[in-house]
């Protein structure tokens, strides 16, 4: 079992575009911990293996080898990652992953000033 979970995280890892050290980061670990993983000299907690298919998008069962089935595409785990790449990708996000106090407030005031535009938006996807 643990192969397969090497082997997933690997390509999970891969397709993701998230390194060893981004992923320590994401989890809240260390790149060293997550190297052991990869190699196989350490076994992760249960509960780092469920921080893990969140941050990748994918199910405990599938970094298990329990299913096939690789990506959650409705989770609202995978919209805060995407939100969170979409951060990191234009630069947004501090060397702990986060936003800064200043940043929040911008965020915060940019959706009060368009809550009738994410109203609109969500209406529209709802009907389609």
């Amino acid at each position: 079992m643990q192969d397969i979970f090497i082997k997933r995280l690997v390509e999970l890892m891969e397709e993701k575009n998230i390194n060893q050290l981004e992923l320590s980061k994401l989890v809240g670990t260390t790149n060293v911990t997550i190297s052991r993983y990869i190699s196989g000299q350490r076994k992760p907690r249960l509960e780092i293996i469920a921080k893990i298919a969140e941050i990748l998008n994918t199910s405990i069962d599938y970094l298990l080898g329990f299913s096939d089935i690789k990506n959650f595409t409705t989770s609202k785990s995978s919209n805060l990652l995407k939100l969170q790449n979409t951060l990191k990708s234009l630069g947004l996000l501090n060397s702990n992953y986060e936003l800064a106090d200043s940043q929040i407030q911008i965020i915060e005031k940019l959706i009060e000033e368009n809550k009738n535009l994410f109203n609109l938006l969500d209406d529209n996807s709802k009907e389609a």
